[in-house]
């Protein structure tokens, strides 16, 4: 029974949204109409014998006709709606914006008889608090446990959240990043490096990523951020020796940022082709070419898999190795142990097995914030301090998920943007902890520390790599899990 229920919410929900641009209107006329006749009558003791049915009649359907006008004028996304759409949400604005319009209209409509002028100003107290309700459901009141008054005052404070853009001198930048290259430009963390150069954005600029539609996304963001700087996009399947040796010499590369990986194999078909070369062939090329073209700095990531996957930690395994060796005085090749950001959208359907309580083991997931702002400190530190020469580092802040639920948010009905966006809102909520492990020595507190388990190993790289190569062909294709 609760199936065939949950099917026909979905199919009415399908059925509704073709229709949404007449629907999503006078819903929203019917229940403000609603919330207006409720609040007359609570302010009137439910006795409206004093105004006239006309009267009546005539307010509720002008009001009515307002909410529907203003609710079409902001669904025309034109440049007004997108500025206040940078402010605030757009179901906030359509209830404001039908109070401004309808307010004047009751006063100069009532010179004979009209209702108080507070109750338009309670019934849209009372939506704007219906629409907001989800967020006014998660407050909870800290308990108090203090010495003194002061001590008491500073834990029940409220703390609102930091709207405000933090400042650059927070976040440490580089004085010369003229050339930069970015392998996995449009994921996560690629973007938040990106947007912690916007204050100083680079001369020249090389954005790879592995997806068309990251390419795509990056080519707008790019224009309208860094004009300035000449920016140059790639795709990285149709990118070979030759073509990155002439990128390196063309726009002097002087930082690499490898950041484009895998942390879950697919067993599906054809999946294979797509994990060796994001998380093996093309970093190997990377690394080959940057060394070659004695660069300065190369930030090359290595998969921490979500679960057990013995083909993903091996090919991860000879990447640390061969990045290992190419580190130098000429060239610093940093290899960062790295877990999947938390707001991937790889990891939406693992998170979405934690909500459900499917999966109740512990989720380790990394903040993308924390780890962008790790890897242009560990550049900083290294150029003040060239020391760890052969490392492998980790990053030990991470968020852990673990018996996390969203309380009533998720509906059968809401669409995969919906919930992308309440597991982002839950994610910004969570505090991120350090992680204990007896092979972390941390230097820092900006969460990364030198793993002591990593020795340089002298190996035939070329066979190693043919041997992964092998080992992820050799995995089933079915869904499941096997050891090589």
């Amino acid at each position: 029974m609760k199936n065939k229920i949950q099917s026909f919410m979905v199919s009415w929900h399908e059925i509704t949204s073709r229709f949404d641009m007449v629907l999503s209107p006078i819903g929203s006329a019917l229940k403000t109409v609603f919330v207006f006749i409720l609040t007359c009558l609570i302010w009137y003791d439910f006795d409206l014998t004093g105004f006239s049915s006309g009267y009546l009649s005539k307010t509720f359907l002008i009001l009515a006709l307002v909410t529907i006008g203003v609710n079409l004028f902001l669904q025309t996304k034109n440049h007004v709606v997108l500025i206040l759409e940078t402010y605030a949400d757009i179901n906030f604005w359509k209830i404001i914006g039908t109070l401004i319009v309808f307010f004047p209209l009751m006063l100069l409509g009532g010179q004979r008889e009209m209702v108080h002028w507070m109750i338009p100003v309670f019934s849209t107290a009372a939506l704007l608090i219906w629409v907001k309700r989800s967020k006014i459901r998660t407050l909870r009141i800290q308990r108090p446990i203090a010495m003194n008054y002061y001590q008491m005052w500073q834990q029940i404070r409220p703390k609102w959240p930091d709207v405000a853009v933090p400042s650059e001198a927070t976040i440490p930048m580089l004085d010369k990043l003229d050339s930069i290259l970015i392998s996995g430009a449009g994921t996560p963390v690629g973007q938040k490096l990106l947007g912690m150069m916007v204050s100083h954005p680079p001369k020249k600029l090389v954005l790879i990523d592995s997806s068309e539609a990251n390419i795509a996304m990056m080519q707008a963001w790019v224009k309208r951020f860094m004009p300035k700087s000449q920016v140059v996009f790639a795709l990285s399947s149709n990118l070979a020796t030759a073509d990155l040796k002439s990128l390196f010499k063309t726009y002097a590369i002087k930082y690499v940022f490898d950041l484009d990986r895998c942390y879950t194999f697919s067993h599906l078909a054809g999946a294979q082709k797509n994990f060796l070369l994001r998380n093996l062939t093309f970093p190997r090329l990377l690394l080959d070419q940057a060394v070659a073209s004695k660069i300065k700095f190369v930030i090359t990531l290595s998969a921490i898999p979500l679960y057990e996957d013995e083909a993903l930690e091996t090919a991860q395994s000879v990447l640390e190795c061969y990045a290992q060796r190419l580190d130098s005085e000429k060239t610093r090749v940093v290899v960062l142990r790295h877990r999947a950001p938390a707001d991937g959208l790889e990891i939406i359907p693992n998170l979405m097995s934690h909500f459900w309580g499917y999966d109740k083991s512990n989720l380790l997931l990394s903040p993308t914030p924390d780890v962008a702002k790790t890897i242009l400190t560990m550049i900083t530190q290294f150029q003040e301090n060239s020391v760890h020469f052969g490392a492998v580092w980790a990053l030990t802040h991470v968020y852990e998920f673990k018996k996390v639920t969203l309380q009533r948010d998720i509906q059968p009905s809401d669409s995969f943007e919906d919930i992308a966006i309440k597991i982002s809102a839950l994610i910004k909520g969570l505090k991120p902890k350090i992680q204990d492990s007896d092979n972390l020595f941390p230097t820092s507190q900006a969460g990364a520390a030198i793993v002591a388990d990593c020795p340089i190993v002298e190996t035939d790289f070329n066979q190693c790599f043919q041997d992964v190569e092998s080992l992820v062909e050799g995995c089933p294709e079915q869904g499941q899990k096997k050891k090589a």
